[in-house]
């Protein structure tokens, strides 16, 4: 018997040691999460309407990228997705994005999810103009320095302004 209980003993603490340890967020770290989140938010919805491509893709982590799932586009490399917004951006003349809809939950304390809805206007170098809604899910993760985004999916509606 004397055997058997250290026995016992060593499972119950190995049971206790793998159970998995949540810790729930205090009220203190969720408005912590929310505002650096949102001045990242702010941030790049700026960099968008002023198509700096370069400010844009410092936004979006290079360590942690897991993919973006862009309407029919699917990317799961940052580089490709990066050389996608620039190709895109290249066309046009002039972007007016503003957010209709932000909400921004901490999952954890290095993870939050941003669910938005945005509208706008864009101008093609050709001169064509189109109105666009646009609705999306985003996940920041905080590294070393700020927040950075590892996960996007959106969908986006386009309908052409006649003048």
């Amino acid at each position: 018997m004397k055997k058997v209980f250290p026995l016992l003993a060593c499972i119950l603490l190995l049971g206790i040691s793998c159970t998995e340890q949540t810790t729930e967020l205090t009220d203190e770290q969720k408005a912590t999460i929310v505002d650096e989140v949102d001045s990242q938010q702010q941030g790049i919805m700026s960099t968008i309407n002023q198509l700096d491509i370069d400010t844009w893709s410092e936004y979006w982590s290079e360590d942690d990228f897991i993919s973006v799932n862009s309407g029919i586009e699917f990317f799961d490399n940052r580089s490709v997705w990066v050389d996608s917004v620039a190709n895109w951006w290249s066309g046009l003349e002039s972007r007016s994005y503003e957010s209709l809809e932000l909400r921004i939950t901490p999952l954890a304390p290095n993870l939050a999810l941003v669910t938005r809805s945005s509208s706008g206007i864009n101008s093609l170098k050709s001169g064509e103009k189109f109105n666009f809604t646009h609705h999306g899910t985003v996940i920041w993760k905080k590294e070393a320095k700020c927040w950075k985004i590892i996960h996007l999916h959106e969908s986006v509606q386009t309908n052409p302004i006649e003048e």
